[in-house]
């Protein structure tokens, strides 16, 4: 393909960013493929201990948080990813928005089963679940409202130079609001901050209560994963409110934070449907886990201290947000919304 002087000057000038688009790619692709991984060979422990259990609110975030994920993560390649695809503004633009709003849907049913979770651990009285509802929903929608107004408002525009030789579809400016943007990660990190200290504060004094040394206690109350997905969604916060200060080359906090939010999650609903405390299983049984189900003894033995095989089924505090790391290609950043921490 020959171009000529200005077209070459143009190309010349582009190429940084491109080269730095392209090692975003290939960070965020290696993300992609561990939780598609994680998610393909933990298709037994969902039909075996999530399928069967009736109809509550553990197995909705569960469910929901599962396939909404796997649906970003297949959309987020149709604009950046070299397809050679021809697909039209409109069209662009639609992949867009539907990126942005199962980022926010997968992110926020993880962030819920977070708090689902420490609802449990703290013993499932009534008051905590409505002062828990009450404090997840004043904080988690205006984040949503707030970050969706910036990217919903990413308009797709016609391709440059180097999309059309590189082959992608779909080309973004960046959405005009980024200050909203920007707000909401402030209530998302609050919110992963409150979690956090709460869920210490309940671990630790599950320790003090019981005769056992602190690791073997925060092994068997699925506290590992809990903290390691508190700690993934407060670095992402932190990164969304210090965006343009810290330093995130490539991407990689919110693409691995990303993953790895929802796949502690996933571990810790499964491992919870090994907790012992009489006070937890009853909220677990009403949320989450049929107690009664044989299903649940006989596997018990696979999963292991950090819930191995046969975990439990939910979780809820936050994240990113969790700015996941799939947004479109945009002028800035992709059309994966920012702030899927």
């Amino acid at each position: 393909m020959e171009v000529d002087d200005k077209t070459a000057r143009a190309i010349l000038t582009l190429l940084p960013q491109y080269e730095a688009w392209q090692v975003e790619e290939f960070v965020t692709t290696s993300s992609s493929v561990a939780l598609l991984y994680y998610y393909a060979t933990t298709v037994d422990e969902e039909v075996a201990h999530v399928w069967p259990q009736k109809r509550t609110l553990g197995k909705t975030l569960f469910l929901t948080t599962r396939y909404t994920a796997i649906a970003a993560t297949a959309f987020w390649y149709l604009p950046n990813w070299r397809t050679y695809m021809t697909i039209s503004l409109p069209g662009c633009r639609a992949i867009s928005h539907i990126i942005n709003i199962l980022v926010e849907l997968a992110r926020s049913c993880a962030e819920a089963t977070l708090w689902l979770c420490l609802y449990a651990l703290l013993g499932g009285k009534p008051k905590y679940l409505w002062i828990l509802t009450v404090t997840f929903l004043a904080l988690t929608l205006p984040q949503i409202a707030l970050e969706l107004a910036n990217a919903l408002d990413q308009e797709a525009v016609k391709k440059s130079i180097m999309d059309r030789i590189l082959g992608y579809a779909c080309n973004y400016l960046p959405g005009k609001y980024r200050v909203l943007e920007v707000a909401g990660s402030y209530f998302a990190l609050v919110r992963t901050s409150l979690a956090l200290l709460v869920g210490l504060v309940t671990i630790f004094h599950r320790y003090h209560q019981q005769n056992h040394n602190l690791i073997k206690v925060i092994k068997q109350e699925g506290g590992m994963y809990y903290i390691a997905s508190l700690v993934s969604g407060l670095m992402r916060a932190l990164w969304n409110v210090l965006h343009d200060r810290a330093p995130n080359a490539y991407g990689v906090i919110e693409a691995f934070g990303w993953s790895f939010l929802l796949i502690f999650v996933d571990r810790l609903l499964l491992q919870m449907r090994e907790v012992d405390d009489p006070g937890t299983q009853i909220a677990l049984s009403t949320l989450m886990f049929n107690h009664d189900n044989p299903a649940h003894a006989s596997d018990s033995d696979d999963s292991g201290d950090l819930g191995g095989a046969g975990g439990s089924v939910e979780a809820a505090a936050d994240n990113q947000d969790a700015d996941g790391p799939l947004s479109s290609r945009a002028a800035e950043k992709r059309p994966y919304n920012s702030s899927v921490a």
